[in-house]
Parts: C-alpha cells; structure tokens; sequence
C-alpha cells in the first residue's frame, strides 16, 4: 500500500497529505490502538469508550494466552491448533472493529510498559544484521542500506521471484514456527490506474526485526533460504 501511495502522490503534485495513522498492533503484542496524526482536527462519531468494558480485552487475552501456549510447544506446525487461537482473533477483530473508541485499557497499560528506545535500537541492529547475512547469499539483490540514524525500519522486506516460491518459504518458516508478515492485497484496479505492473503482495514477505527475534534466530531464518532458487 505505501508503493501505491508513493505512485498516487507523485502522480498528484497537488495533493496534499493531512493525516497519517499506524497501528500498534504491527508492533506490539497488544489488543487494539492506532496513533493518528492530523494537520486538521480530527472529529469522530459514535465515540464508545473502551475503558468502560473488559469483554474485549478478555477475548483478546484468550486468544494470545492460547497461541503462546501453541508457540511454546515442541509438537511442530499444525494447522488444526493454529486455527484454534486464530478463530478467537477473528471473532474479537469483529467486535473491536464494529466500535470507534479510545485505547483499551489493558493496551494502554502495555504500551506504559515499552521502552521504545530500546526497541529502536533492537529494530535498527537486527536490520543490518538481516542485511549482512543475506548479503552473502548468491543470487540475492540487496538495496541499499537504510539511513537508521534518522529512521526506524518496521521490517526487512524480502522479494521471491514468483509466488509459488515465495509461499514455500512461508510454510518452510511455519514449521519452524516463524510467523511473519504479508500485506493487504493491493487493488487491481489501482496498479492498472496507476502503472503499477507487478503485484508485489504476490512476491513479497516482510522479516521481523523487533523484540520478538535475535541474532540466533535470524541465523536460522537465513539458513532456511538455502535452497531456495
């Protein structure tokens, strides 16, 4: 979605930005909560207030105490035990999304908890830690670095050749228990409208760099790309 904003943006010199929002979620283990950001006032309507009820925060615990538990297994990927958890996720999206509120109350008390300093300083050295691994792979185009000393990478996104291929890596990671990120599929219309020829949501998988992995396990994640062509 961002290569598609890009592209509408510089197609539209006129067009201005007045808002900006990023869910915690993408990063935090957490129930709900976005940051929005407006150079206008931001109205909203039908405003329920999150604090007053725990029915969301208990179904969203639910579903995390059982994937934690799924996680600390040693029994390997079954699909049968992941939809247990992902069906409880399903279900509490659908309440939390019928209501426009504030943060919960048990995200909030998370969120007091991070240091984000830290974790700044984690998502920067696991960046170029992926990076000079993966440089030493054959075959493999690396972009250029990022500038993190004035910016923050969410992940370090990788390109596969073809679909098919890039969904065998992801069952590859799946036992192994690695469980990152695809994006939103982008609208065929818009890369039609918009040029864009290639559907990268088909090609791409974005690796975690945050709290939730290391070097040992970036070792790994690296190690399973051989064979790969």
């Amino acid at each position: 979605s961002f290569l598609f904003l890009k592209k509408y943006f510089i197609d539209n010199k006129n067009f201005k930005i007045d808002f900006i929002f990023s869910s915690f979620k993408k990063s935090f283990s957490i129930p709900n909560g976005s940051c929005l950001i407006s150079s206008k006032e931001i109205k909203y309507y039908n405003k329920k207030d999150l604090y007053l009820t725990s029915k969301f925060d208990n179904l969203w615990l639910k579903g995390h105490l059982k994937k934690k538990k799924y996680l600390a297994t040693n029994s390997g990927y079954k699909l049968s035990e992941e939809k247990k958890y992902l069906k409880i996720f399903k279900k509490y999206s659908l309440m939390n999304n019928s209501v426009f509120g504030n943060i919960s109350n048990l995200s909030n008390k998370i969120l007091k908890r991070i240091d984000l300093q830290k974790n700044t300083k984690i998502r920067t050295l696991n960046y170029k830690y992926f990076r000079k691994k993966l440089l030493k792979r054959n075959k493999l185009n690396i972009p250029k670095i990022v500038d993190t000393n004035n910016f923050c990478p969410n992940f370090f996104p990788v390109f596969f050749k073809n679909k098919t291929l890039r969904d065998l890596f992801i069952k590859k990671l799946h036992k192994e228990k690695f469980y990152f990120p695809i994006h939103w599929k982008t609208n065929r219309n818009l890369l039609k409208r918009y040029n864009i020829k290639s559907n990268l949501y088909n090609l791409e998988i974005s690796f975690i760099i945050d709290q939730r992995i290391d070097k040992s396990r970036i070792d790994k994640v690296c190690n399973l790309m051989v064979g790969l062509k």
